[in-house]
């Protein structure tokens, strides 16, 4: 149908890196995935590619959890439904998703103090001088402020709010995609949810304290939702015919085997770094000087030596 063949061409124009789909004159799709696993839904089929020693969907699951070093999944009252197998990979984070952020509502959605600049009838908070004379000159019916104002409109609400917008339109479970339905409507009245364009930037630059902490796990499954896919319209108002939402298992296995070395190296004098350069592990045996720099993909170095 076209909109498996507006999928294909998205994975094309990709660079086919992460899957390939093939209609053969017979009518037969032939799938070519590599490193990547995940979940196909095409107009008529959704083709679910799961990695071999993982333990399935749930045992992948468990799998981002702990190298994320979270241990979210511990904590989940449901975690049981998870055991069953029901669902797809993505049934089962938007389910994740709507647990964690679920929480969050009966704990309170986060506020804070946000800095705003408009045109106000009477002053409030600092006269913006400079903007004041060049779009008002010699007038007072308007007066361009910069204010604080306390709301839960902030970086911590807005991106969950784009999580469960992306899961509305991914989930085809009906019970949890009525429960994303519910949530996400309740965050829609307190913010507004982060473009596509910005969910990067936001991510990059969040940091977690004690007043946010509580919102790290509902953001680690909507990134996973909001990273992963391959679809133009995420938001769309109906469950998506067509899309993929696919993860790239080198990088997670990276991950993985360095939580187990960080794990197993805890409290030693032993430090556990990720792509780290490094000029002294390559020598020259003549001169006994370093002559290039690597970057391993893991590197283990005593500080007690």
């Amino acid at each position: 149908g076209p909109d498996d063949l507006a999928l294909q061409q998205a994975l094309s124009k990709a660079g086919g890196a992460r899957l390939e789909l093939d209609w053969m004159h017979d009518g037969s799709l032939r799938v070519r995935s590599r490193s990547w696993v995940g979940v196909i839904r095409l107009e008529r089929v959704e083709i679910r590619i799961r990695p071999k020693h993982a333990g399935g969907d749930v045992g992948l699951l468990r799998m981002l959890d702990y190298a994320s070093g979270l241990g979210a999944l511990q904590q989940l009252p449901g975690r049981r439904e998870l055991s069953s197998g029901r669902g797809s990979l993505v049934d089962l984070i938007c389910s994740l998703l709507v647990n964690e952020a679920e929480d969050i509502i009966r704990r309170g959605v986060l506020s804070d103090y946000v800095t705003r600049e408009e045109a106000l009838s009477g002053l409030r908070g600092r006269l913006l001088l400079e903007r004041q004379v060049v779009l008002h000159y010699g007038q007072v019916a308007q007066l361009e402020c910069r204010h604080d104002e306390w709301e839960a409109d902030i970086i911590e609400n807005r991106l969950l709010a784009a999580g469960l917008r992306a899961a509305h339109g991914l989930c085809g479970d009906t019970a949890v995609r009525s429960r994303v339905a519910r949530t996400a409507a309740a965050f829609s009245e307190v913010c507004r949810p982060l473009a596509g364009e910005d969910v990067v930037a936001a991510s990059a630059g969040l940091s977690y304290h004690r007043r946010n902490v509580h919102y790290r796990a509902a953001h680690q499954w909507a990134l996973l939702l909001l990273r992963n896919h391959a679809v133009d319209d995420l938001f769309a108002p109906a469950p998506r015919k067509c899309f993929t939402f696919l993860l790239d298992m080198n990088p997670l296995f990276e991950s993985f085997v360095a939580q187990l070395l960080q794990t197993a190296c805890r409290g030693t004098d032993l430090r556990v770094s990720r792509q780290a350069r490094e000029r002294s592990i390559i020598v020259d045996a003549a001169t006994r000087r370093s002559y290039t720099t690597i970057r391993p993909d893991l590197l283990i170095e005593d500080h007690g030596v």
